[in-house]
C-alpha cells in the first residue's frame, strides 16, 4: 500500500513538472507588472491592472491603483454631494466572464456633474487617472499609451442625443477639451449608435471645434448584453499616432476599428494628440452624459432613466523602447 502511494505521489510530481515546462507562461497575479511584449518590435512597461474584489471597497480598490473618482456621492471642497448616501460605482460577480466586475451607475435625479454645481445639464460618475496619480497612468508628449478594457451596455439602455461618453482621453491644461470619446448617442431619426469622435483644439475664442465622427452608425443592439473588450493605442506626439479597436466577447466579431493615418486625413482640422499648453492626457472610463438640452437644466431630454455600465479588467501601458 505504502509502495503505491509513493508511486501516485511521484506520477503526480512528474505530471505537474511537465505541466509547467509545457503550458505557456502566464502571469501570476504577484507577476503581473512584469514587462510585456505586444508582437515583435513593441515593449510595454509594467502595467497598472485594476480588476474588481468583493472582498473589498470598490472605490478603495480604483484608487490603490492611482485613479480617482468623480461620483456624484463624493463630496468635493466647494460643495456638498448631491447623492451621498449611495455608492454609484459598485462591484458584482459576472458570470459570463467568471469574475468580480465593476457597475457604474447613474441616477436621473439627484446625481449631477460633481466636477461643477453649476453644471446643472448633465451628470457624470467616472474613474479617471489626475495630478496625482503616477507618472505612468499620465500621458506626455512623446509617450505612447496602450489601454485595455471591457464593457457592458445592458439591454434597454436610453443614450442621450447630446453625449454620453463611456470613456474620454482628456487634456489637463491648455483648452481640457476631450481629444477622444467612445459615445452612445440617440440620433435624430430615433437611432441609437455608438460612435468615435475627435475634438480638434478650441477655436480662437475659446469655443469647442466641430466634432469629427471617425467612427459612426455602429448599432447600439450589437452591444446589448455582451461583453465586449477595447484596446486603444496613442502617440502623444507630432505627428500623433491613434488606433482602436473593440471586440465582442461571445464570438470574436470586431465591432468597432480605427487607426488614423495622415495620408487619409481628409478634415480641414488638424488631427493633433497632445495640445497647446497641455500638461498631460488622461484617461477616464464611466458615464457622463447630458440631460437637459439648455445649460440651465430647464429643458429636460424625454426618455433618459437611470443607467448603470459594467466594466471589467482595465490594464494601462506606457511604451518604453521599440518602434511606434
Amino acid at each position: 500500500m505504502k509502495k503505491q502511494a509513493v508511486s501516485l505521489l511521484l506520477l503526480l510530481v512528474c505530471l505537474v513538472t511537465a505541466a509547467l515546462i509545457s503550458c505557456p507562461n502566464y502571469p501570476s497575479p504577484g507577476e503581473k507588472d512584469k514587462k510585456v511584449k505586444d508582437g515583435e518590435t513593441e515593449t510595454w512597461n509594467p502595467a497598472v491592472y485594476l480588476s474588481a474584489d468583493l472582498t473589498r471597497d470598490a472605490y478603495a480598490v480604483i484608487r490603490s491603483k492611482g485613479y480617482e473618482i468623480e461620483a456624484p456621492d463624493e463630496t468635493r471642497s466647494s460643495y456638498t454631494a448631491a447623492h451621498p448616501d449611495v455608492k454609484h460605482i459598485t462591484q458584482q460577480f459576472d458570470s459570463v466572464l467568471n469574475k468580480d466586475v465593476f457597475a457604474f451607475a447613474l441616477h436621473l435625479t439627484p446625481d449631477d456633474d460633481p466636477s461643477g454645481p453649476e453644471r446643472v445639464d448633465r451628470q457624470r460618475n467616472e474613474m479617471k487617472s489626475d495630478a496625482n496619480s503616477p507618472e505612468k497612468l499620465k500621458g506626455v508628449r512623446g509617450e505612447t499609451h496602450k489601454f485595455v478594457w471591457k464593457f457592458r451596455i445592458p439591454s434597454g439602455f436610453v443614450a442621450s442625443p447630446g453625449f454620453t461618453h463611456i470613456h474620454q482621453l482628456k487634456p489637463v491644461g491648455g483648452d481640457e477639451i476631450p481629444t477622444i470619446t467612445l459615445d452612445l448617442r440617440k440620433k435624430s431619426n430615433g437611432n441609437e449608435v455608438v460612435q468615435l469622435v475627435y475634438r480638434p483644439p478650441a477655436v480662437g475664442d475659446g469655443k469647442a471645434s466641430s466634432n469629427v465622427y471617425l467612427v459612426d452608425n455602429i448599432p447600439m443592439a450589437d452591444f446589448f448584453n455582451q461583453w465586449v473588450q477595447v484596446e486603444e493605442k496613442v502617440l502623444y506626439d507630432d505627428p500623433p499616432e491613434y488606433s482602436i479597436k473593440v471586440t465582442r466577447h461571445s464570438d470574436g466579431k470586431k465591432l468597432l476599428e480605427y487607426t488614423y493615418k495622415a495620408a487619409n486625413w481628409k478634415n480641414t482640422e488638424p488631427f493633433i494628440m497632445i495640445r497647446p499648453g497641455t500638461t498631460f492626457v488622461r484617461p477616464k472610463w464611466g458615464i457622463y452624459r447630458q440631460i437637459t438640452t439648455d445649460s440651465a437644466g430647464m429643458d429636460s431630454i424625454p426618455g433618459l432613466k437611470d443607467e448603470t455600465v459594467l466594466f471589467a479588467d482595465f490594464e494601462q501601458y506606457e511604451r518604453i523602447g521599440g518602434t511606434p
